[in-house]
C-alpha cells in the first residue's frame, strides 16, 4: 500500500510536534506535575464533589469544564499517579490545534515548510512553557483552536470544537464577534451558527460570572494605553523574537520611566506599527488575525489576574499571550508563502527560540520526593516553586 507525500508529511509534523514539546515537558515528563490552582483549588474540589463537581465547579466565577475534568479523572486513581494523569490529558487537549492546523493545512494556504515553522516558533515560545500540559491553562490552547476554526470552512467537526472551546473558559467567547463578522462578510449561514454556538456558551458564562461575583478576586480590571503598548512589544517582540539575556534586558528598562526606556520603545512600536498596518492591507486572513491579536492582547491586558503589571512580568505573563504571539507568527508566515526569500529570517528566528527553550523551561519540585515528603502531612509541594496542595482537610483522601 502507498503513501501519500501529504500523509507522510503529516506524520513528520505530528512527531516534530511531539518531539518540540518534550522540550516542554523535559522536567516533567515521567512524574507529571499539578500546576498551581490545578492542585490548590481543583484537585481538592473534584476530589470532595465527584463528578457532579466537573459541570458545578467554578474558578473565578466561570466554568472551566475540561479543568474540571481532567482534574476529576485524576482523583480515580492513587495520588501518587494523578499529576501523569492531568499532565498527558492535558496535553493531549492541547495538542487539538495543531492537530488541526496540520490535517487543514492546504484550506489554510500553509506549505509545508510554514506548517513546520508555525510549530517550531509556538511550541517553543515563551508563553508556551507555562500552559504545557497543564489543564489550568487549557483555555488559552482552545483559544487558538477557536482562532483556527475560524480561518477553514464549517464543518460539524469544527462546530464541535467550538462548543468545546466555549466551555473551557473565558477567551474563546470573547471571539464571537469576529464570528459574526465573517458570517456577515460571506453570507453563510453556516457560519452563523458558528457565531450563535459561543454566542450560547458566552450567555452561559456570563450568567455563570453574574451568579458567583463571591469567586472573581485578584482581577483589577484596569487599562493602561502605555502599558498595553508595553506589554504588546514585550510580549511579541521582545520575548519571542530575541535572545534570552538581551530580552531580559530590554524588559528591566522597558518597566522603567526612564527616557531611555522610551528611546529603547520607540523602534519596536514603529516594528509593530508596520505589522499591523501591513496586515491591515493584506488578504482577508491577514487582516482577520491582526484584528484578532489587538483585540485578544487588549482583552487580555485588561482581564490579566493581579492586573497589566502580571502580563508585562517577563514569563509570568506570557501565558496570557500564547494564542495572541500564534496569530502573529501565522500573519508573518502568509507572508513568508508571498516572499521565500525571508526564510533566512524565519531561520534566525527558530534557532533563537530554540536556544531560548533552555532559559524558558520552568522548574519546580519532583512529584515524587513531594509525594514522598508529603504523605504524613497530606501536604505536598507543587508546581511551580513555592506552591503546596493541602489536602488535610478533606475525609475521601485515600493514600
Amino acid at each position: 500500500m502507498k503513501i501519500s507525500s501529504e500523509t507522510k508529511f503529516r506524520i513528520f509534523a505530528i512527531l516534530f510536534f511531539l518531539a518540540l514539546s518534550c522540550l516542554s515537558l523535559r522536567n516533567f515528563i515521567f512524574e507529571g506535575r499539578f500546576w498551581a490552582e490545578e492542585g490548590v483549588i481543583f484537585y481538592p474540589e473534584l476530589l470532595e464533589r465527584g463528578w457532579r463537581g466537573v459541570f458545578s465547579h467554578t474558578f473565578q466565577g466561570h466554568l472551566e469544564f475540561f479543568t474540571n475534568l481532567v482534574v476529576y479523572l485524576s482523583t480515580l486513581v492513587e495520588i501518587r499517579y494523578a499529576p501523569l494523569v492531568t499532565t498527558y490529558l492535558s496535553f493531549s487537549l492541547q495538542s487539538l490545534p495543531f492537530l488541526l492546523l496540520i490535517f487543514n493545512r492546504k484550506a489554510l494556504g500553509l506549505s509545508k515548510i510554514s506548517t513546520v515553522l508555525f510549530i517550531a516558533l509556538t511550541v517553543i515560545s515563551p508563553g508556551a512553557f507555562e500552559v504545557a500540559a497543564n489543564s489550568i491553562n487549557l483555555h488559552f490552547h482552545f483559544a487558538l483552536l477557536s482562532i483556527i476554526v475560524l480561518l477553514l470552512p464549517v464543518t460539524r467537526l469544527n462546530n464541535v470544537f467550538l462548543l468545546m472551546s466555549g466551555f473551557s473558559g473565558i477567551p474563546s467567547n470573547a471571539l464571537a464577534p469576529f464570528y459574526l463578522y465573517e458570517a456577515y462578510k460571506e453570507r453563510d449561514r453556516k457560519r452563523l451558527c458558528q457565531f450563535f454556538i459561543l454566542a450560547f456558551t458566552g450567555v452561559v458564562q456570563l450568567l455563570l460570572i453574574i451568579d458567583n461575583q463571591a469567586g472573581i478576586h485578584d482581577r483589577k480590571f484596569l487599562f493602561d494605553p502605555l502599558l498595553t503598548l508595553k506589554v504588546f512589544v514585550s510580549q511579541e517582540l521582545v520575548q519571542p523574537l530575541m535572545p534570552y539575556m538581551l530580552a531580559r534586558n530590554t524588559l528591566t528598562l522597558l518597566g522603567t520611566t526612564d527616557f531611555l526606556s522610551w528611546i529603547v520603545l520607540v523602534p519596536f512600536c514603529i516594528i509593530f506599527g508596520y505589522i499591523v498596518c501591513k496586515a491591515l492591507r493584506g488578504n482577508n486572513k491577514e487582516r482577520l488575525l491582526i484584528l484578532i491579536n489587538l483585540f485578544l492582547g487588549c482583552f487580555f491586558v485588561f482581564t490579566a489576574l493581579n492586573g497589566s503589571l502580571e502580563i508585562f512580568a517577563p514569563v509570568v505573563g506570557s501565558r496570557y499571550f500564547y494564542p495572541v504571539f500564534a496569530t502573529l507568527v501565522l500573519i508573518l508566515l502568509y507572508w513568508f508563502e508571498k516572499c521565500r526569500s525571508l526564510k533566512i529570517i524565519f531561520a534566525i528566528l527558530c534557532a533563537v527560540a530554540l536556544m531560548n527553550s533552555y532559559f524558558y523551561a520552568q522548574k519546580g519540585p519532583s512529584w515524587e520526593v513531594a509525594y514522598q515528603n508529603g504523605k504524613a502531612t497530606q501536604t505536598y509541594e507543587i508546581w511551580p516553586t513555592g506552591w503546596k496542595m493541602d489536602l488535610t482537610d478533606d475525609q475521601k483522601m485515600q493514600q
